[in-house]
């Protein structure tokens, strides 16, 4: 399972890295704070995150699904 950082979910969503971060601090986006290694976010943790909002996901997110 790949795992994203803020910067890589931020991409994903066109939204920016902070916006990210305050979705996971705030409990929107479950994901590992890893301290000053910033946050770790699962597919399945944005998997949820679009469901709940049951936004489409994205072209890239659709592709990485497909591709071992």
């Amino acid at each position: 399972m790949k795992v994203y950082t803020s910067e890589e979910v931020a991409d994903l969503l066109s939204v920016g890295p902070e916006t990210v971060r305050r979705w996971a601090r705030a409990g929107k986006l479950k994901g590992a704070h890893l301290g000053r290694a910033g946050w770790r976010f699962t597919e399945d943790d944005l998997k949820n995150l679009l469901d709940a909002h049951r936004v489409q996901r994205p072209r890239k997110m659709q592709t990485a699904e497909t591709t071992p």
